[in-house]
């Protein structure tokens, strides 16, 4: 609080002044890249034609981005996301028990323990089946603690959106102040045609591209905090369980192109979820 000045130059207090400091950073631009070959009849006589691709596109590079944002390894050409980031709290809530309880417990004290270091948490992110067990849970009499099936209104966990994310690996939540985790567009989403690919003109096939460029960016990792499940007092990692929970193998699906993270343009790759069409 600066005092009321008296006119006394030798006197009256100045208003103070801060400062701040800056560091520099690398922010890497990785290309995301996609694409489907089709003939040019389905160009010609299909008016949805591209409006689908444009869907499809729009689609898988939403799935890539969220993966790669959460789950980056930070090697071989992969950016490094949130969960691979130094800094980001972790900590464990039990399994034994009432699971439910013990994660809602649990994001309270991560919601206190962001606060001590500045952070406002804005959002908890959370697998589908870990978001249904929250729901379904009940009081002595079975009656729901939320909206229960028929209610509506906002889906929050302690005042704060409950978003429901497929990347994050069941068992596992991520509580935090999301406007630390930013991606930053070199280019935006473009969508190209060729048929000099190969032999695609004498055969009239067209390759039909998409590609984006963007860096992501966590500037404090301290303000994010993952929380991780513990069944009877002994840590497991998310993965295994879904990976035990795989009593049978999938069907074979079709390979598809797929869009992926590297330093290099483009390339594509067969590990892309695909729809049944």
């Amino acid at each position: 609080i600066v005092p009321e000045n008296t006119g006394d130059d030798a006197a009256d207090t100045q208003k103070p002044q801060s400062t701040f400091g800056t560091n520099l950073e690398t922010a890497s631009v990785y290309d995301y890249a996609d694409g489907y070959t089709v003939t040019n009849k389905m160009l010609r006589d299909s008016q949805v034609l591209a409006t689908f691709l444009d869907t499809e596109f729009r689609y898988s590079f939403d799935l890539k981005l969220a993966d790669v944002l959460l789950n980056g390894s930070g090697t071989n050409g992969v950016p490094k996301g949130l969960l691979n980031t130094t800094g980001v709290q972790a900590g464990e809530y039990s399994k034994t028990g009432d699971e439910a309880m013990n994660l809602v417990k649990e994001i309270r004290r991560t919601l206190t323990k962001l606060r001590k270091v500045g952070a406002a948490a804005n959002a908890i992110l959370i697998n589908p089946e870990d978001a249904e067990k929250i729901d379904l849970m009940q009081d002595t009499t079975n009656r729901f603690f939320g909206n229960g099936p028929w209610g509506t209104g906002p889906t929050t966990v302690w005042g704060r959106p409950l978003v429901e994310c497929e990347q994050v690996a069941a068992g596992k939540v991520i509580v935090g102040d999301f406007k630390q985790l930013a991606l930053l567009d070199r280019s935006g989403l473009s969508v190209e045609i060729f048929n000099q690919h190969k032999d695609y003109a004498s055969r009239n096939l067209v390759y039909v591209r998409a590609e984006l460029a963007a860096a992501q960016v966590i500037p404090d990792g301290m303000m994010m905090a993952v929380k991780m499940t513990v069944i009877d007092g002994i840590r497991y990692r998310p993965e295994d369980a879904v990976r035990m929970a795989q009593t049978q193998p999938e069907p074979e699906q079709p390979k598809t192109p797929a869009p992926v993270a590297h330093d290099a343009k483009p390339a594509t790759s067969s590990g892309r979820r695909t729809r049944k069409r």
